[in-house]
């Protein structure tokens, strides 16, 4: 059984959340409470609920979307209302192999990835919005450009 690690990167829509993992994990990959609270069971690799270590849960990624060993990802709503993920020390290298992601070294340096791909998925989001034509591309070693272009006319 692999312990769960609660990250300290914060999230303050669980909208934007779900929606940058299941880019990431695939559609229909995130099951969520119907009103962000913490009211959902996670469950390890096998099947046992994980509540009595890291209790209810506003949403998670299914372990089916990981790999066959894996443990769901939770996301937990903090008391203020933001989100957090956790993630089992197993999942810590299964989730970048699953993801391609490479150079991860522990659980910040992949909760922060997944932050850079909220971060991006909110600013995308709100400039198109605002009537910006953009493009986004991703090197190889991680690093997210995003072109936006707005014409106007006075």
């Amino acid at each position: 059984m692999s312990k769960f690690v609660v990250g300290e990167c914060v999230f303050n829509d669980l909208d934007d959340l779900t929606a940058t993992m299941e880019s990431l994990f695939g559609a229909g990959s995130v099951e969520r409470s119907v009103d962000g609270s913490n009211s959902l069971t996670a469950y390890g690799h096998e099947g046992d609920s994980r509540d009595y270590e890291i209790g209810k849960v506003a949403a998670f990624v299914r372990r089916s979307h990981i790999s066959h060993l894996s443990n769901d990802l939770p996301i937990i709503r903090d008391l203020d209302g933001t989100y957090r993920v956790a993630v089992s020390k197993y999942d810590i290298g299964a989730v970048p192999r699953r993801l391609g992601w490479k150079d991860v070294k522990d659980v910040e340096d992949l909760l922060n990835r997944i932050k850079q791909a909220f971060s991006v998925r909110q600013t995308v989001t709100g400039m198109a919005k605002l009537g910006f034509k953009l493009e986004t591309e991703t090197t190889a070693d991680g690093v997210v450009h995003v072109r936006a272009q707005k014409y106007m006319t006075v």
